[in-house]
């Protein structure tokens, strides 16, 4: 979940700033987009099955060493996250004729 700063404050959703603004979400939405103003901060942190952080799911790949698209691939099967990151890919080795 992002978490929005306005004015020092912070607001879990957008949702939360528009009540306090006393305006509808779609109204501070269209506003945002139309001005801008306030930061949005990313706060969410990606964990993997023994509780290691990592700022993107793709700098995670790289610490066990597996593709970008394999870790998709495998989430998309319905892996766990343990069996996604610790079964190692199959690697080909080619003869030369």
């Amino acid at each position: 979940m992002k978490e929005i700063s306005y004015k020092g404050k912070s607001y879990k959703s957008l949702t939360d700033l528009a009540i306090e603004m006393k305006t509808s979400p779609a109204n501070l939405s269209y506003r945002l987009k139309k001005y801008g103003g306030f930061e949005i901060k990313k706060e969410k942190k990606i964990k993997d099955h023994l509780g290691n952080a990592f700022e993107t799911e793709k700098k995670m790949c790289e610490f066990y060493q597996i593709s970008y698209k394999t870790y998709n691939a495998r989430k998309r099967y319905g892996w766990d996250l343990k069996k996604i990151l610790t079964t190692k890919t199959r690697h080909y080795i080619y003869k030369n004729d």
